[in-house]
């Protein structure tokens, strides 16, 4: 019952990224606070590192949070670098 839970927290997680994401990259800019995008890549980077190495925790933890840091790391870019209009 409580993996599935964790599942469901984890995907919401992952998923709030992708409209957001995809907005950045069709704008060219971030309007995101800085300190949010720089805890979410050092967040989510540390649990799929554990997730990883631990050795109980199913390694989708692990795939799904890759995903956070590649969608925070987007942001991230186009937070330092938005693109000239």
């Amino acid at each position: 019952m409580w993996q599935i839970v964790s599942y469901l927290g984890l995907a919401g997680v992952a998923l709030c990224w992708v409209p957001q994401t995809v907005a950045v990259i069709k704008e060219g800019k971030c309007d995101l606070r800085l300190s949010l995008i720089v805890l979410s890549i050092i967040g989510s980077g540390f649990l799929g590192l554990a997730a990883t190495f631990d050795g109980e925790t199913p390694i989708v933890f692990a795939f799904v949070n890759a995903i956070v840091v590649v969608g925070s790391s987007i942001n991230l870019f186009y937070k330092l670098r938005p693109r000239s209009t």
